[in-house]
């Protein structure tokens, strides 16, 4: 009997050691850098600025690329951190 009871509260107590073994929520301090690398592409091959592409039987030139990136966020374990809500790239 003692040992069904034992067996019991170990079946009971081990969601809450789990749980607390997670860390904290939000993380202290600075944890380093992140660096974002972005390849433009365009038909498939990486952009070369000031080249001629064909476009619709047209040529184009691309002479300056800026870009809205959103949504950003960083995951660590379950939690998530939101970087940017929204960000304008020159």
């Amino acid at each position: 009997m003692k040992k069904l009871a034992l067996y019991s509260l170990l079946i009971l107590l081990i969601p809450i050691l789990n749980s607390s073994c997670d860390g904290p929520e939000e993380p202290v301090g600075d944890l380093g850098t992140v660096n974002v690398y972005v390849k433009a592409l365009y038909n498939g091959q990486p952009l070369v600025m000031n080249e001629r592409y064909e476009y619709e039987g047209k040529e184009i030139t691309f002479t300056k690329l800026y870009f809205y990136m959103s949504d950003l966020v960083l995951k660590l374990n379950r939690t998530e951190f939101e970087v940017e809500e929204i960000d304008f790239i020159d």
